[in-house]
């Protein structure tokens, strides 16, 4: 809903994918000692950090000030940020409509969901905060 923060809305998106909405990422923990013994890797889960995946940020118009949610909302229309945070490693994506709330979470090895993603970033005048691999 801050179309004028655009750093606030992107800061309070990222922090909320990274930290709350996107899953934990699986990889093989290695360890000096397994080179030696060759023992196989072990099974970790760590939380996404900023390294891990992408950003795009882009403004849209909404027909009600309950933006993408539905529900109850103002007749005036509503500019508002649109966030999507791409995680790379687990191939989820996270859709923030008007800040940290979280309007949709996709994933990425679902066709429907990637183009989905595609046609929300080809209708907007989108600009990417990092390129996408």
């Amino acid at each position: 809903m801050r179309l004028e923060h655009p750093a606030q809305t992107l800061n309070e998106a990222l922090g909320a994918a990274l930290h709350r909405d996107l899953s934990k990422i699986k990889y093989k923990k290695w360890s000096p000692s397994m080179k030696k013994a060759e023992v196989p890797p072990e099974e970790a889960e760590r939380e996404p950090c900023y390294d891990d995946v992408n950003v795009v940020l882009f403004s849209e118009t909404w027909s009600s000030t309950a933006l993408g949610y539905g529900g109850i909302g103002g007749a005036a229309t509503t500019p508002a940020y649109t966030v999507i945070v791409i995680c790379r490693p687990t191939q989820e994506a996270c859709v923030y409509w008007g800040g940290s709330r979280l309007g949709k979470k996709l994933n990425l090895q679902k066709i429907e969901d990637v183009r989905m993603l595609k046609k929300a970033m080809e209708e907007s005048s989108t600009y990417e905060i990092s390129k996408m691999d």
